[in-house]
This record gives C-alpha cells, structure tokens and sequence, in this order.
C-alpha cells in the first residue's frame, strides 16, 4: 500500500502550519526570506497567515541548493545588548570551504548577477533596510553548513557599509533537532558575525520537516515550490538554475495548507502552538 503524500498527512500538514504561525508572531514585524526549498513551505504559510490577517504577506524566497562550507571551530564569547538574548553567551560558529566542492568563478559570477537581477542581494537589502525593514533567513539546518554556503556567497561583493547595515537589520533562524547543538551567531570571515536564533525541534517533527524537501528532484513529480540554483557541479546534476515543471503538485499543496490554516484562523484555533519549540 503506497504512503499517503506528505501534504495529504495531517501531522505533516500542521508541522508546517503550527511553525508559520509561531514565526508570524515572533517576526511579525520582519521580511521573512527563505533560503532554498527546505524551509519556503514554512515561509509560504507565513504569507498565507499575515494576509489573512489583512497585511501584506512580507515573504521572499532565494534559489540555493547545495553545502560547500563545513563548519571550522566554535567560540564561546560573551554577550551583547543587542543580541536576541543577551543573557547568554554568544556561541559564534565559524566556516572553512570544503576541499571537495568547489564553486567556480564563473558560477559564482553567474549568481551574483541572478541576485542583483531579482533585487535580493546585499545592497537591495541595504538600500531597504534603510528605509526601516528588516529581515529574517531562515533554513532547515543540521551543522549550518549549507545556510553558511549561502551566507558567504551572498555577502561576497557586498561592501563594509553594506555589511554594518545588514548587522543591524538581518537575523538567521533555522529549523533544527535535538540531536544537533544550535549556535547563536555564524560569523562570515573578512564580512559579519549574523546572529542565528533557533527552532529546537523534536526529531520526529525535524525529519518529517527534513522529507518535505529532501531528495526533491527536478520534475513534474517534485513537491519543490522553488528552483534549485547550484553553484558546484556533483555527479547527479551540472551547477546552475533548474525549474521543475510541478504547477500542478504545488497548486494542491498551497491549497492544502491554505484551508489548514483557513481552518485554524477562522474558528478552529491553534492547539499545539509553541509545543516541542524552543
């Protein structure tokens, strides 16, 4: 008997769901941007819930796939006032480059000029910034490894004062389990240290999280909502910008999680809201 699809499990459904609503109150004054597919389930819910509530949906989703960083050594180091909380130490992670994974000139050109084509990179955030928004990256993450891939890539051609205003406006969440330690802030060499708040998810929840998006192929059958954008070449795919071809699927599942959350909003209420997150 084949598995039920994932968004066709109510479990699955109000993983999804219960956390968009929990963001959406924690951040609800920020730009909630999704790093590659892994979280943008979540950051669609986001939307979904903020314009029910008559705002604008204030969501953004950024093509990356991939991890050439791994993390490098880890520092304790106190605490500043201006930290998501100040009473703890900073747990500062630090990256290095994978020796194995290399991204070319040419790819990391390639997607310097997709990022400044879309207005998402470092000076479009800058320039709002400026204007008062501010921003939240969010990713599923084991090491950080892949969101710090991004990080590092993304800051690449940015400036010193682009970076001394993305330090004031820009804060990373990730989606993680128990079985991993969260970190405070990742610090980006010769760049910024951006401070990283985290969803300690219990491990049932984190892997059926982790299944909404891993092994996500590029096809019709593919439950991905975004492209991928990979900057290194592996065995099973060449780097570069692929869209699968899924209108369909995403269609239900939007859906899906619309009238879940439709449900929710207008009568059944949020049981299960702040359980098992830290």
């Amino acid at each position: 008997m084949n598995e039920p699809q994932w968004w066709n499990d109510p479990k699955w459904v109000a993983d999804i769901t219960l956390i968009s609503k929990d963001m959406s109150e924690k951040y609800a004054d920020k730009t909630i941007i999704s790093v590659g597919q892994s979280p943008a389930w979540i950051t669609m819910g986001i939307g979904m819930i903020r314009k029910m509530q008559g705002q604008k949906a204030g969501v953004s989703y950024i093509p990356f796939t991939g991890c050439f960083m791994e993390a490098a050594s880890t520092r304790e180091m106190p605490a500043r006032a201006s930290d998501p909380d100040p009473e703890k130490p900073r747990l500062v992670q630090s990256f290095k480059a994978m020796a194995n994974r290399n991204v070319s000139a040419e790819s990391s050109a390639a997607y310097q000029g997709f990022l400044k084509r879309h207005h998402i990179a470092p000076e479009d955030l800058a320039a709002r910034a400026q204007d008062g928004e501010r921003f939240v990256f969010c990713d599923l993450t084991r090491t950080g490894g892949g969101l710090a891939s991004f990080m590092s890539e993304w800051v690449k051609e940015s400036t010193t004062e682009q970076c001394a205003i993305l330090r004031e406006s820009l804060e990373c969440v990730t989606f993680t389990s128990e079985r991993h330690t969260p970190r405070t802030h990742f610090h980006l060499e010769g760049k910024m240290t951006v401070p990283v708040s985290s969803y300690v998810l219990d491990d049932d929840r984190y892997d059926r999280l982790l299944n909404t998006s891993a092994g996500n192929s590029i096809c019709d059958k593919s439950t991905r909502l975004m492209p991928v954008y990979q900057l290194y070449a592996t065995p099973a795919r060449e780097a570069g910008y692929y869209i699968p071809h899924n209108a369909p699927i995403v269609a239900e599942i939007k859906e899906t999680l619309h009238r879940d959350i439709q449900t929710r909003e207008h009568g059944a209420g949020w049981p299960g809201l702040h359980a098992d997150m830290a």
